[in-house]
């Protein structure tokens, strides 16, 4: 990185840490207009990258932004608060998603973790002897699944 790439980009860094701090000390100045445009900013970061799941991500990273502002704004503002449902219902399903088709950058056991505690998902077994319409009986003995093959009823 030449030295003149290297001081655009730190000056370019300390403009949004300098735009985030100042965003954080006046928390209680943000308008509903800005809480809004923040909201459509994260919802155009989704769009952007496939792996775009977190908007934490967004907040902490790219607008360095304290913890905890989307609940202060939604306690604030009513419209921010239903789009923010709307962004959190996003967050969820982008992570079904990479836990359903993810690739090798996706850890199943994280993403089943983050669905069960975060989101209430649950692990359901079938019971044994459960007869499906096919004829095949689903047996689960100590967590492990056999199947047994019947006839058509």
């Amino acid at each position: 990185m030449s030295s003149d790439t290297r001081d655009n980009f730190n000056e370019a860094i300390r403009g949004r840490i300098k735009d985030g701090l100042d965003a954080n000390k006046d928390l209680m100045k943000w308008t509903e207009a800005e809480a809004l445009e923040l909201i459509e900013q994260i919802m155009a970061w989704f769009i952007g990258g496939g792996k775009n799941v977190f908007y934490d991500e967004y907040l902490f990273e790219v607008r360095f932004l304290q913890p905890g502002i989307m609940d202060n704004l939604a306690s604030r503002f009513a419209k921010f608060k239903k789009l923010k449902k709307l962004v959190d219902k996003i967050q969820e399903q982008r992570l079904c998603k990479i836990g359903c088709f993810g690739g090798s950058w996706v850890n199943q056991a994280t993403v089943q973790f983050l669905l069960t505690n975060v989101y209430g998902y649950k692990n359901k077994q079938l019971k044994n002897g459960s007869v499906g319409e096919d004829g095949i009986t689903v047996h689960v003995m100590d967590g492990k699944k056999t199947t047994k093959t019947k006839g058509k009823k």
